[in-house]
């Protein structure tokens, strides 16, 4: 048995498994599930997630998750808090097209470098990689130049650590500064 207490709802658990979703979602089918808040459960391992092929949006923050091995097959999630992990390898995020709003923020991601994974993600617009509410952090974020590298990195980006940012789309700004002279 995975869990400590597995009958009860809150009860921390190692690993997460089919039983663990199913009583918390109500749902026969670990296709079915479109929602997961799993937050501060003590979860090591993500375990069958990867089963939840429909899941649209995941919460895992407040846990202990290290491995993010079994996101790889969530293709159609949109939204994912990982906030508050021991997280240190992204890579398996890169498959997760549908991405949309990512809070990484309470990790231990090092550098710009691992976010590379992320850039075939166009539909990702929000990425929280420190939140002062919490006092949440990244490595990372102790350069004085991470916001601006994450920011050219990823030009589609509109929130940055819950901060709004215009992208503007350099061809889009020549084009028109070029008509603007014309005129």
């Amino acid at each position: 048995m995975d869990c400590k207490r597995e009958k009860e709802p809150d009860a921390e658990c190692e690993k997460i498994t089919a039983v663990l979703l199913k009583s918390r979602t109500g749902e026969f089918d670990l296709e079915s599930i479109l929602f997961l808040k799993l937050r501060g459960l003590g979860v090591h391992e993500l375990g069958c997630i990867g089963e939840c092929v429909n899941l649209e949006r995941l919460d895992l923050s407040l846990n202990n998750v290290t491995n993010l091995g079994p996101l790889a097959s969530l293709r159609l999630l949109s939204v994912l808090n990982l906030s508050a992990n021991r997280i240190s390898n992204i890579e398996p995020l890169r498959s997760c097209e549908n991405l949309q709003n990512l809070n990484l923020a309470g990790n231990i991601i090092s550098s710009t470098e691992s976010l590379h994974c992320l850039l075939s993600l166009k539909k990702l617009e929000n990425i929280r990689l420190r939140d002062n509410t919490y006092n949440y952090s990244n490595p990372v974020c102790r350069s004085a130049s991470y916001r601006a590298v994450v920011l050219e990195m990823f030009p589609n980006i509109k929130v940055l650590d819950g901060r709004i940012y215009f992208s503007l789309n350099l061809s889009r700004l020549k084009l028109w500064a070029h008509r603007w002279v014309q005129v």
